[in-house]
């Protein structure tokens, strides 16, 4: 029987391919990158999809079951990371309130009877700190991901009885009769 390419089995194997999804590569750039990382040729993407499936012809149905679900594992896990880490990054800037620093160096001559002195120079330093202003859109395309009730109220979805339809708008009478109800619950407290 031949040798295979890699250790199934050794956690250096299932802590590359963690290292790699950490890194935001996909699957099959996984498969080759592999390759490199141990020194080996690489995996192709068709076999590397073939074990996190379970689905490899060169292993038996148990090495399947229990290297495909560990390599699907490692994946989800490095790839937990890094989004979070992206997601943070991209809240933060969203928020603004990042500081930037600027610095201008500003040359220029010292100037004698009307005639620049090139070997008498003068530089000006300028160093600036600013903060980013918040990014509006950056917060509405992260609420409509991530908060039900705001993704709603984009949708046009309200929790009143008031039917709203996106191609044609408000129903007006449903509205008015709301508006109605509205206004005798609160001239009858």
């Amino acid at each position: 029987m031949a040798k295979p390419k890699f250790d199934y089995d050794s956690e250096d194997f299932y802590k590359e391919i963690y290292a790699l999804a950490m890194q935001g590569l996909q699957d099959g750039e996984i498969a080759y990158a592999l390759g490199d990382s141990l020194g080996v040729a690489g995996l192709t993407p068709t076999t590397f999809s073939e074990m996190k499936a379970g689905k490899y012809k060169g292993w038996n149905d148990e090495e399947n079951a229990k290297r495909g679900a560990r390599i699907s594992e490692e994946l989800a896990h490095g790839r937990s990371r890094v989004l979070g880490i992206v997601r943070g990054r991209y809240l933060k800037a969203a928020l603004g309130g990042i500081k930037v620093k600027g610095k201008v160096v500003r040359m220029r001559y010292n100037v004698v009877n009307g005639v620049a002195d090139k070997n008498n120079r003068i530089e000006d330093i300028t160093e600036s700190e600013q903060e980013t202003a918040p990014n509006m859109q950056a917060l509405a395309n992260f609420l409509y991901h991530h908060d039900p009730q705001f993704r709603n109220i984009q949708r046009g979805i309200e929790d009143s009885d008031v039917q709203i339809k996106v191609k044609n708008g408000v129903s007006i009478s449903a509205w008015l009769e709301r508006e109605n109800e509205l206004e005798k619950e609160e001239g009858g407290q």
